[in-house]
């Protein structure tokens, strides 16, 4: 479904893992640092980085790509118009643990990155939810619901953020860059 409330639409789609086998490997992985200052109160556990598999042990999210990947080269291709001499791979991807008063500040992702997607692996409906604005400073924030196992997909440079988490519950949240790779390299 695409959502045009900006200027340029964001995507939703849903997918259903298994995430209690998924969330044991991943509490007995390693915290990582994240890369920025934007997160707060947020744990990252690295899956790729620099379009290398870093946590092999993550086996299930191989069918997750493989279920996404499709509508992101639809989306980078087609919607946001971008040019088609190219493959679409995962330049990184992390999974975070928000815990209470968790969030996430406004940012938006590098230009290496051509389509961002964030997957909603643990979320309550009545949580609160990312926010995001079109290119303008002036132009108001807007919220945008989800639940577990919602994707979004949106440009690399939208702005965006997360509202604090406001329960004793966690959050977690698959994010991923997608880029543009030119046919032939890497």
């Amino acid at each position: 479904m695409e959502l045009n409330l900006f200027d340029r639409p964001i995507v939703k789609l849903e997918y259903e893992l298994d995430w209690s086998l998924l969330k044991s490997k991943i509490l007995n992985s390693k915290v990582h640092n994240p890369k920025t200052d934007v997160f707060e109160n947020t744990d990252i556990f690295w899956h790729i980085d620099n379009y290398t598999v870093i946590n092999s042990e993550f086996t299930e999210l191989d069918s997750y790509y493989e279920f996404v990947l499709p509508s992101v080269k639809n989306y980078v291709f087609n919607t946001l118009k971008t040019t088609s001499n190219s493959e679409i791979r995962v330049k990184d991807s992390w999974i975070s643990r928000y815990n209470q008063d968790g969030f996430i500040k406004e940012h938006h992702h590098n230009q290496d990155t051509s389509a961002v997607g964030c997957y909603y692996l643990e979320k309550n409906i009545n949580e609160t939810n990312t926010e995001f604005r079109s290119k303008k400073e002036t132009d108001p924030w807007i919220e945008v619901p989800s639940k577990s196992f919602d994707i979004l997909l949106f440009p690399f440079d939208m702005m965006h953020r997360s509202q604090k988490n406001n329960t004793n519950n966690e959050r977690w949240l698959l994010t991923t860059n997608f880029s543009q790779i030119i046919i032939g390299r890497i």
